[in-house]
């Protein structure tokens, strides 16, 4: 199907919008264990339908000590997809995506019709919880689809639906201006971006001494967003900035509040904390395959029942850390938080980066622009071998940093095989 019919389609698809006030039902239900006891149930029919569970007798509390990883669904994914003898059509219908990848392996991944719609709709109460609404003027810069540009076009425009496609792959110093034309012409409410993208085209728009542009709402997704990144995307767009969390196999979902808290959808899965805050998860209402106590690779700095300023009753985390390759090691093990590692904030000449740790440990830098004084390389240096002492450290100047298949820019990367 055309990009551009595909995407109108799934704006206006009607199943997301009878799944949109269902879902919102359930969130706003003042009896929460009955629709939850509810959900199971209905749960753990498709689990019943796997030949993974078909003969494992328990409910979703009882059977919580299994445990699925990443590696289970790469090696008998077929034992994980749900046999459905229902007549609803949206449920048999098939669509493959895959996941981003970031582990260095995608996975592919099957999504029925009805899975498909049922995470917008989820993402649309979402979204209007923090004012986004449907109809709202809307920016996309996500690098989800670079074959759809042609060569030089810089904005792809879908007719019917209010959203502006920027080509993440083309955003560059020597056409920033063109972007921020492109922005100020479209006057949107809502930017929808990778955060690393998003600070790329603010530091851009800083460096060209171009005045602030007012975009209400930015929200960020598939990658974490530092402290200071938020402040320089308050500054330059005026924003106020959302993250959403999620993963590409569907097994979990939070969205922050006004607090800036992330709240955990709770009618879209169980969860549960390893000693080490890592996140495990059983996904409720989703039908084309199930997992149980699903290892996400994804760490938090814990999970607060307490009820949020916000007045949101569901559990939350009041940051999300990120995955096991997101993190820079030192020789024993110990984790640092890439923000930790962050060594380029007073380097005003330094408009992206990325850092990277080979398998021995070492650690290879990126910077962009080229022009770099041989001042500035050798601070970065001093600072990333203060951090990280017991490793070498090379660093390179490029024009260009490259972005991943998907337009994402990797800012912290680590293939350190002993702790992988």
């Amino acid at each position: 199907m055309n990009f551009k019919v595909k995407e109108a389609v799934r704006f206006y698809n009607p199943l997301t919008l009878i799944l949109y006030f269902k879902v919102r039902s359930e969130s706003k239900s003042f009896d929460i264990p009955r629709v939850v006891k509810r959900i199971e149930r209905n749960n753990l029919r498709n689990l019943q339908r796997t030949k993974k569970y078909i003969n494992i007798n328990f409910t979703l509390s009882e059977g919580s000590t299994l445990t699925s990883y990443k590696d289970d669904l790469r090696r008998e994914f077929s034992s994980y997809l749900v046999q459905y003898f229902g007549l609803n059509i949206f449920r048999r219908i098939l669509v493959f995506a895959s996941t981003s990848g970031t582990t260095g392996e995608p996975l592919r991944l099957p999504r029925t019709l009805y899975d498909l719609s049922l995470e917008e709709a989820f993402q649309r109460v979402w979204r209007r919880s923090i004012g986004w609404k449907l109809l709202d003027r809307t920016i996309v810069l996500r690098g989800d689809f670079p074959q759809e540009f042609q060569e030089g076009q810089l904005a792809l425009r879908i007719h019917g639906t209010p959203r502006l496609y920027l080509n993440t792959f083309s955003l560059k110093r020597e056409n920033i201006h063109e972007y921020y034309d492109q922005i100020i012409k479209y006057g949107p409410k809502v930017l929808y971006c990778y955060p690393t993208i998003a600070v790329s085209l603010a530091r851009l728009v800083d460096n060209a001494k171009l005045p602030s542009i007012t975009i209400p709402i930015i929200v960020f997704s598939s990658e974490y967003l530092q402290d200071e990144d938020r402040e320089l995307l308050n500054r330059i767009f005026k924003s106020q900035v959302f993250g959403w969390y999620g993963n590409g196999e569907r097994t979990v979902a939070a969205g922050q509040c006004i607090k800036g808290n992330y709240h955990f959808l709770w009618n879209y899965s169980l969860l549960q904390l390893s000693e080490n805050n890592e996140i495990f998860s059983t996904p409720l209402p989703f039908s084309a395959f199930k997992v149980i106590n699903y290892a996400t690779g994804d760490f938090v700095n814990g999970l607060n029942k307490s009820i949020c300023e916000c007045g949101n009753p569901s559990e939350y985390a009041t940051e999300i850390l990120g995955r096991n390759d997101e993190f820079l090691y030192h020789s024993d093990g110990t984790k640092m938080p890439m923000h930790h590692a962050w060594v380029f904030r007073d380097e005003p000449s330094i408009l992206e980066s990325k850092i990277l740790q080979n398998e021995d440990g070492s650690i290879e830098i990126e910077i962009s622009p080229m022009n770099q004084s041989v001042e500035v390389i050798e601070r970065v240096k001093s600072k990333m071998h203060s951090r990280l002492p017991e490793f070498d450290v090379t660093i390179r100047a490029t024009e260009v940093i490259q972005r991943s298949k998907s337009g994402k820019l990797r800012i912290v990367e680590t293939r350190f095989r002993k702790y992988l």
